[in-house]
């Protein structure tokens, strides 16, 4: 019979629970029972230990009878690569296929300086998305208080409000690259806190943490006992320095959740696989969470991952260098239209201050798709400041981004003849009704258009 909730929320504070055979033989390190949502303390954890112990006892030459998995011939794609990519599919296990966790492992040791066992340390998961749900379902009550850099990858308030937890903002600004933060504000912010989300480089700003700022981060969550999420979905994408992990630093590995994808590093958005490495005491309860809620990630998608990882760091270069270019040229080009903004040091975006348009981005976003029809994302969602910003992007290709500037910088010049809320007062009237409604041009933009 399951322990009531309200009791075990007191032994675990007291200390209690931690001297419970019965509890030290399901949870390995009963300690960390502190960081565990209410939804994983009352999950049937001790029928998925017995589960996952029988399964673990299988070996190579066993006949398996247990799983529902076709594997008649006539179901397996005709096509000679969609084979080698299916080859022998089954359910594999739910944390991902053993050789990709291995490959992922040895990634993390040789490139960030994170050490994990492949076994039991590492999760693939459908895209970062997923990872980032499962671990605020796995740790993260309503109420509970996470702490989030503004502004932030839209997902983070997102998760945190559909699990009603408390954000505390952390204003940050850009200097020369750098994401730049008041570390007493910070201070304070953590106290109480469950989670902080570290995100370097930035999305949407493209700004990188400072090694002295990361150390800092970890010494404050280790002081008022926060788990860290670390989103490095960007790692490949600096141009200044080699990319530092926070779990790779001392003290961090207890309390830190790396999350990473093939979606950027790779071009492989459409797979939808990501990752995430940290100790086994964190990781397991995640477990659980990842077979109740999506029983595995593509196996044909894990597959090309693992060729992914297998390519040649030259190639990774080469795109850097490509996509450096366009930082420089964009940069030049902003600036020159009078978008002045600070030069991002990662990532693939520009964090673009509007304010002196005296219009929200929302509004500014409508009348540039209204009048040019040119797409860039307006900041509201990413935070508190994000109403004064829009995020732009350089990861299109060349032409369209020369094109994208020449309409981008037209709409400007439309702009420059009348005050900003003028020339953006009816671009309230250009949101879509639906995903294929026609979009009026703003009045002020057709008047100079007739005009010309």
């Amino acid at each position: 019979m399951p322990i009531p909730l309200p009791i075990s929320k007191f032994l675990i504070r007291t200390g209690i629970a931690q001297r419970i055979p019965a509890i030290k033989a399901l949870v390995p390190e009963p300690s960390y029972l502190r960081f565990y949502s209410d939804r994983i303390l009352m999950a049937p954890n001790e029928p998925m230990r017995d589960m996952n112990g029988y399964l673990s006892r299988a070996t190579p030459d066993c006949i398996d009878l247990s799983l529902g998995a076709p594997c008649e011939d006539g179901l397996k794609p005709a096509m000679h690569e969609a084979e080698a990519l299916f080859a022998g599919s089954s359910y594999p296990p739910p944390v991902g296929l053993l050789d990709l966790r291995q490959a992922v492992a040895s990634k993390l040791a040789r490139e960030n300086g994170i050490h994990v066992d492949a076994a039991d340390e590492v999760m693939i998961t459908n895209g970062v998305s997923q990872a980032i749900h499962v671990i605020f379902d796995t740790f993260v009550n309503p109420g509970d208080k996470v702490v989030l850099v503004d502004p932030t990858f839209l997902v983070y308030p997102l998760a945190a409000q559909y699990h009603r937890a408390r954000i505390a903002w952390m204003p940050s600004w850009l200097d020369r690259g750098r994401t730049r933060l008041d570390l007493r504000r910070l201070d304070r912010a953590m106290r109480g806190a469950k989670l902080v989300v570290v995100n370097s480089p930035s999305n949407p700003t493209g700004g990188l943490l400072e090694p002295e700022t990361l150390e800092r981060i970890l010494a404050l969550a280790r002081k008022h006992d926060v788990l860290v999420l670390s989103d490095e979905v960007y790692e490949r994408f600096q141009y200044e320095r080699e990319h530092l992990s926070i779990a790779s630093l001392p003290g961090a590995r207890e309390r830190t959740i790396t999350v990473n994808s093939f979606s950027k590093s790779h071009a492989m958005a459409g797979c939808r696989i990501g990752y995430m490495a940290t100790i086994r005491f964190l990781m397991r309860p995640m477990c659980m969470h990842q077979f109740i809620a999506t029983p595995f990630a593509s196996v044909a998608g894990q597959r090309l991952a693992l060729r992914a990882l297998a390519e040649p760091a030259s190639k990774s270069r080469q795109v850097l260098a490509d996509y450096d270019a366009r930082r420089q040229w964009l940069h030049r080009e902003l600036c020159e239209m009078g978008l002045p903004c600070d030069m991002p040091a990662g990532a693939f975006y520009f964090w673009v201050p509007i304010r002196q348009f005296g219009v929200a981005s929302l509004e500014f976003a409508h009348g540039l798709l209204a009048s040019q029809k040119v797409l860039l994302m307006p900041g509201e969602n990413f935070g508190p400041s994000g109403p004064h910003h829009i995020r732009i992007s350089y990861a299109a290709s060349r032409e369209k981004l020369q094109e994208g500037c020449r309409r981008l910088r037209k709409f400007l010049d439309l702009l420059k003849g009348e005050t900003s809320r003028t020339a953006l007062s009816h671009a309230q009237n250009c949101r879509m009704d639906g995903p294929h409604a026609a979009l009026p041009k703003p009045k002020l933009l057709q008047t100079a258009k007739e005009r010309v």
